[in-house]
């Protein structure tokens, strides 16, 4: 009796079981998540150039495009663009803003439709919005964001926001520093060289300081237009060549040429003079980028003239030979040598001059970013290959099952 009550509890438990395990195979597939609200309004925000490099005094254009995702149409659409005051500085925007706060970098447009008209499903409206970019920084991130949208009906629809990164690059003045052509550096003659700096930027440069430096023992300085401010051994400086009388700004892609005349010492086998920008400054209150540049010269020796040496007069010797009867004079011959002129003469090399060239950034096509208004529907129904457990535990329970009604009847 035991037994048999035993049994039946085995098989009521198994028959439980199959049942639990067919209705997860079968009903637990169709318990899927609320999809994510397709519907909503898509934001893009792209930067209107072919590089996310852009340079310090560069006007920058961005492109924000709201697409109306949304089954109705969109009769109210606030608008929100924030930017990094610190490096960029607002210019305008089409549609013109209401309302713009440059301590806080926020631009607000309270309903842009208000210009344009009601977006229909499936529409787009572009705001057009320009900068400057005042300021060099690794990264630079403007955002853009709907909020508060209704449609016709007076429901709100989904928000949506995008950003765009770039970097901000500040302007060089790359230096040139050359030795005058056809002139060949030679002991006890006159070198001139030439420095030319450029504005390579696209702001004008208020501050141009130089220093030229040089080896005292195989150059003298002998003047310079402009001349220096401070003249000290192997060394000319000048505070910023950008004063009266001289022009104090130099404009973007132009340069200015300074002279500097020296008087070679001795023949060298190398000596360098070296001219660097170190601390020039653009009007947006930005350092520039140090610039420098070398020319190695050789010197040869001039003509050398040896100069005649005379030898000395010998004394007279003179012998008493009687005084009473003759006084000899002995007279001495004066020889001269002269130790012929030697000329000696080579051939001068000039190395080559480097130039610097500033480095120019590899172009890269923008790509907008897009973040959509809404979530995407991740929703997945049962996958077959991941419920094939179920299967044998099924088949398990009936076996189970029917073994145990087997013997519940022996």
């Amino acid at each position: 009796m035991l037994r048999s009550r035993i049994l039946g509890l085995l098989l009521a438990i198994t028959t439980a079981l199959f049942l639990l395990v067919v209705g997860v195979l079968f009903f637990g597939g169709s318990v899927r998540p609320a999809a994510a609200q397709s519907n909503g309004l898509r934001v893009e925000k792209t930067l209107l150039k072919s590089s996310n490099v852009v340079m310090v005094g560069e006007t920058l254009t961005f492109a924000i495009t709201i697409t109306n995702n949304w089954h109705t149409t969109v009769i109210t659409l606030p608008v929100v663009d924030t930017y990094d005051r610190s490096v960029l500085a607002y210019i305008n925007a089409t549609p013109a803003e209401d309302s713009h706060s440059p301590s806080t970098g926020v631009i607000n447009w309270d309903n842009i439709l208000a210009t344009t008209g009601p977006l229909a499903p499936g529409e787009q409206v572009v705001i057009l919005v320009r900068f400057t970019a005042e300021h060099p920084s690794p990264r630079v991130v403007n955002h853009a964001a709907t909020h508060d949208a209704y449609d016709s009906l007076g429901n709100l629809v989904g928000d949506g926001e995008a950003e765009h990164d770039n970097e901000a690059v500040g302007g060089q003045t790359p230096l040139e520093k050359t030795l005058d052509a056809g002139v060949l550096p030679q002991a006890g003659q006159r070198i001139t060289f030439t420095i030319r700096v450029q504005n390579a930027g696209l702001v004008d440069v208020v501050s141009l300081p130089l220093e030229d430096t040089f080896d005292p023992t195989a150059l003298q300085f002998i003047a310079s237009e402009p001349m220096p401010d401070t003249l000290e051994p192997g060394k000319l400086t000048w505070a910023n060549l950008l004063t009266p009388p001289r022009p104090v700004r130099l404009p973007p892609n132009e340069f200015i040429s300074i002279t500097t005349v020296f008087t070679a010492l001795k023949g060298i086998e190398q000596t360098t003079n070296s001219a660097r920008v170190v601390g020039a400054g653009d009007s947006f209150g930005n350092n520039l980028a140090p610039a420098a540049d070398d020319v190695p010269i050789r010197i040869i020796a001039g003509p050398a003239t040896a100069t005649p040496t005379r030898t000395p007069r010998p004394t007279p010797a003179a012998t008493a030979i009687n005084q009473a009867t003759a006084t000899s004079v002995v007279s001495a011959t004066e020889v001269v040598i002269t130790t012929p002129t030697i000329v000696i003469s080579s051939t001068a090399t000039i190395e080559a001059i480097a130039t610097l060239t500033p480095e120019q950034g590899n172009g890269s096509t923008a790509t907008p970013t897009v973040i959509p208004a809404v979530l995407p529907d991740t929703s997945t129904g049962p996958n077959s290959q991941n419920t094939w457990w179920l299967g044998a535990a099924i088949l398990a329970i009936l076996l189970l099952g029917i073994g145990l009604t087997q013997r519940s009847r022996g």
